[in-house]
């Protein structure tokens, strides 16, 4: 039995105060200083400046919206190296597309020391998502006003793999989830309001660790903080949390080293839950260490705090309820495992409010509890892929990787992954693969055991024009995951025209004829589009007939072929017969498709 909690909260606190001056510490050994130039966005400026200027933007440097400027954009602003973006009070509107956030951040150098340092502020972003992170280091969000489309699809800020985020004075509303945070280390989420949600105002998962969450009102959604697998060294403190329809803070895995103070958690489903055993949400950690102390739970319809699955045993790791106020609630406190209540009979909810159900005043828990049944291995696969570009001319060639994690602990069963390649717009060739076999754009996977990689790279060469989002996807037994932020791959067209002209004879008597042959090929690809080829004489030659062409048609009064289209590798002729009407040296020119060429011609009597 443990009869205080404060000497574990010292202890606890101390490992993250720890962490975060080792943070800061790295941070300023590595920092270097160099002066930043200012680029100036124009108001109204539409998606293909803003990324200009952005391209063209070095490391460092500070990109500068109008003074409460409107932008409306039909794409993302992709940011992929250290910048400051300072909105000035600017509202950008994006697309209803959860899938195209107005800020995207994402490395697509050969350098990822230049993804870091990148900070967002002072923007209101109008979307179905706001801002996706993934990878890099030191990212900042900070007074932003996020509106959703809807409360049934998007996400205001999503953060996958980020080193040092920092989510502060935002307030978003509208979408399913506020902010979704994934993998990384050291996220730190304050003063922040997000409310009126359909699903989560904040999630964390894949083995997010050093999260700091202070001094955040949240309302009026599904849950409130909810955290998933793995997640570890969390601090929830000083929020205010109310009207989750479902849960206020949900713990739904064994969670290692958590405080949870100091918050007033009033008017949800349920106020605070501390679940193991779920399967749905990633790998779990060891539960140790969990402290609920000094928070205001009150008015909760079910319970105040729900324990479920947890089992008691006299060997275990530290979960200590202390010094909480409890009031008004369904029932105060309660322990669920293996669908039966454990506390004495007259503490049962099936038995009506008793026991803790009545308040009986504050009361402190403390207890030791240990996960002793070991949790099935599951397979948990991530797939991702990236092409070295996404504009090519056809025929060119790219490079196609796909990586398939296995980010459980138990072995998949066959893996099937469509590259989303069409074999009509491209053709595909192996040029690295770690496993499996792979045709038809299908690669197979017999299997990954947990905590395994498997790599697949092509060498694509494309031989359709057009724009094509690639979607790739992941199939097992128990698994059909598609990727996410479809890649777009634009393939420009390859004409290749050139035209010559052949004349029949350079010398010719008067009223006699000769012959004008220009002879256009197009070796490119594709089609090419319209075209004009335009015959000028002097007064002494008179075109006096042209031969018939399916591709071209002849225009007598402006002596002009309108080329409907050259086919992609073929060749057309032009034929025109000439009639020699004065003596003298004429001269003929024909101008193809911008390029001229002048002949003279001797008439004789």
């Amino acid at each position: 039995m443990i009869k205080n909690g404060d000497d574990q909260i010292k202890n606890i606190k101390l490992r993250l105060m720890f962490l975060l001056v080792l943070f800061v510490a790295i941070g300023t050994m590595t920092s270097s200083v160099s002066a930043a130039q200012t680029w100036n966005i124009d108001n109204n400026a539409d998606l293909s400046a803003i990324q200009s200027i952005i391209d063209n933007a070095g490391v460092g440097d500070i990109i500068s919206f109008a003074t409460d400027g409107a932008y409306n954009l039909a794409g993302s602003i992709n940011i992929s190296k250290t910048l400051t973006i300072l909105g000035n009070g600017a509202t950008i509107t994006g697309i209803q597309d959860a899938n195209t956030p107005i800020f995207k951040l994402a490395i697509n150098t050969s350098d990822p020391d230049v993804f870091k340092d990148i900070s967002i502020s002072n923007f209101t972003l109008n979307a179905m998502s706001a801002i996706t992170v993934t990878n890099g280091a030191n990212i900042t969000l900070d007074n932003l006003t996020l509106t959703g489309a809807n409360k049934n699809n998007g996400t205001g800020i999503t953060a996958s793999q980020v080193r040092d985020l920092t989510i502060k004075n935002v307030n978003a509303s509208n979408f399913r989830d506020a902010i979704g945070v994934g993998g990384g280390n050291n996220t730190v989420v304050t003063n922040n309001d997000f409310h009126d949600l359909g699903r989560n105002a904040m999630s964390f998962y894949q083995n997010a660790g050093n999260i700091f969450v202070k001094n955040n009102t949240m309302n009026n959604a599904q849950y409130g903080v909810f955290f998933g697998g793995g997640v570890k060294y969390i601090e929830i403190e000083g929020n205010n949390i109310s009207n989750m329809s479902i849960v206020g803070l949900a713990i739904i895995k064994s969670c290692n080293n958590a405080i949870i103070k100091n918050n007033n958690i009033i008017e949800n489903n349920i106020g605070i839950i501390i679940k193991a055993n779920d399967t749905q949400h990633g790998a779990p950690t060891t539960l140790e260490s969990i402290i609920v102390s000094g928070n205001n739970i009150s008015k909760s319809y079910l319970f105040g705090i729900l324990l479920e699955n947890i089992i008691q045993s006299t060997v275990g790791k530290e979960l200590i309820l202390d010094n909480n106020t409890f009031s008004e609630n369904g029932w105060r406190y309660a322990e669920y495992v293996g669908g039966d209540w454990w506390n004495s009979t007259s503490d049962q909810p099936s038995t009506g409010k008793s026991g803790w159900g009545n308040e009986i005043g504050n009361f402190d828990v403390f207890m030791n509890y240990f996960e002793d049944t070991t949790p099935t291995p599951n397979a948990n696969l991530t797939l991702t892929d990236t092409i070295s570009t996404n504009v090519v001319k056809n025929g060119g060639k790219l490079i196609y990787t796909l990586t398939v994690k296995n980010i459980g602990n138990g072995t998949s069963d066959v893996i099937t992954i469509d590259t989303g390649l069409l074999s009509s717009i491209a053709n595909s060739v192996v040029t690295y693969k770690s496993t499996g076999a792979f045709s038809n754009n299908k690669w197979i996977i017999n299997s990954l055991k947990g905590g395994d990689t498997a790599s697949l790279v092509l060498e694509v060469q494309t031989k359709k024009s057009g724009t094509k989002n690639i979607i790739s996807t992941l199939k097992t037994s128990t698994q059909n995951d598609t990727s996410t932020n479809p890649t777009k791959l634009t393939v420009n067209k390859d004409i290749k025209v050139s035209s010559s002209n052949a004349f029949s004879a350079n010398k010719v008597k008067r009223n006699k004829y000769f012959y004008i042959t220009t002879t256009i090929k197009n070796t490119g690809l594709d089609n090419s589009s319209t075209f004009n080829s335009k015959i000028a004489t002097t007064k002494g030659l008179k075109v006096a007939a042209v031969s018939k062409s399916s591709y071209a048609s002849y225009n007598k009064k402006s002596q002009t072929w309108t080329v409907k289209k050259v086919p992609a590798k073929k060749t057309i002729t032009l034929k025109m017969k000439v009639k020699a009407t004065k003596t003298g040296t004429q001269k003929v020119k024909v101008t193809t498709n911008g390029k001229s060429q002048t002949k003279s011609v001797k008439v004789v009597k």
